[in-house]
């Protein structure tokens, strides 16, 4: 899905690791070009925030783990879980 000039990666599903790591559950599937140079934006409290990636790894079809720069723990990322 494309909103304004973003295109719609999915929603975050969970936390998996105490490093901050989260799972997203792809709208559509694994895509290639996905590039960490670019920020990726979260939806939240009706405003989308833009996030730099750290690192980034394909689980599968469907999922893309994410580690966002300056979230290094599980409870800074919590607050995001099912936001788009």
């Amino acid at each position: 899905m494309i909103r304004g000039n973003q295109i719609l990666l999915g929603q975050i599903i969970k936390v998996v690791s105490y490093d901050g790591t989260v799972a997203v559950k792809l709208s559509q599937h694994r895509s290639d070009n996905f590039r960490d140079s670019e920020p990726v934006f979260i939806e939240t409290e009706g405003k989308m925030v833009p996030f730099f990636v750290s690192e980034f790894a394909f689980s599968g079809e469907d999922i893309l783990r994410l580690k966002f720069d300056g979230y290094e723990s599980d409870v800074k990322v919590s607050e995001f879980v099912r936001c788009n």
